[in-house]
């Protein structure tokens, strides 16, 4: 079996070799626009496929599959505080690369935690108006990269039972907050919490009273394709490349960059 891998290997190595005319093409196109998924767990786990449901990212890079490359930037745990920390990882100034059509900034869950005095989270808890004006701070960072279209997505509410430095009250009035600040960077908001209560009981949205389920992902998507852009559709925006029925065998590099 190795041995057919290699010969398999070597004889696609020689094809290419075949037709340098074709790499120069690709090398010179950039195949597709670029979106970078910026927040705490829920994010990091938006492109999860446990138990056959797609995350709210996954279903995101289905729908715009061949069009626009989706980078996960999520880090579990985090607040806005850290997320501030991490603006130059993530969004590097850089003026080679083609600028992002969109990003998406979903932090407050963690900075809610902690804000009932009986239940301190001195670690992840960041006051509400801090929160704020973290998040104004971030979009601004974005917007300077030269993103063309920021979503906020607001936190949705929480099981208080399960999370007891939580609470829906707290989430909602973080989510309000996250409004006010994509309001005042003019970036557009996703309101997670009119969304989830509108949905039915947590329990089917929310697998540990927190993160989502398969239905909760599928409300996310949901409101952040209903929030995007025109222009950051999936009927707005064209292939990478031709489709192959498309390719002419005889004049693979006109037909590419056709």
């Amino acid at each position: 079996a190795g041995a057919s891998v290699m010969a398999t290997l070597f004889a696609t190595r020689s094809k290419l070799a075949a037709v340098p005319a074709m790499n120069r093409a690709l090398s010179r196109m950039p195949l597709r626009r670029r979106a970078v998924l910026f927040g705490d767990s829920i994010t990091q786990g938006s492109c999860s496929t446990d138990n056959g449901e797609a995350g709210w990212g996954a279903l995101l890079a289905h729908r715009l599959q061949r069009k626009v490359d989706i980078l996960t930037r999520g880090f579990s745990g985090f607040n806005t505080r850290q997320a501030i920390a991490l603006l130059p990882l993530v969004f590097p100034e850089t003026k080679d690369e083609e600028p992002l059509l969109f990003a998406t900034v979903f932090f407050g869950a963690n900075d809610a935690a902690g804000a009932d005095p009986k239940h301190p989270n001195e670690h992840q808890h960041v006051p509400l108006a801090e929160y704020g004006v973290n998040l104004k701070k971030i979009v601004q960072h974005i917007k300077a990269s030269g993103c063309e279209h920021i979503v906020v997505i607001g936190p949705p509410p929480v099981d208080n039972s399960r999370w007891p430095d939580r609470s829906s009250a707290t989430a909602k009035l973080y989510s309000e907050e996250a409004r006010k600040a994509a309001d005042a960077t003019g970036a557009l908001f996703v309101d997670n919490e009119l969304a989830f209560t509108s949905a039915g009981e947590l329990d089917g949205l929310l697998n540990d009273g927190l993160h989502l389920t398969g239905t909760g992902n599928k409300v996310v998507f949901s409101g952040l394709m209903t929030t995007l852009p025109e222009a950051c559709r999936p009927d707005a925006l064209a292939f990478d490349l031709p489709q192959w029925r498309e390719l002419d065998p005889k004049n693979l590099e006109s037909s590419l960059e056709a």
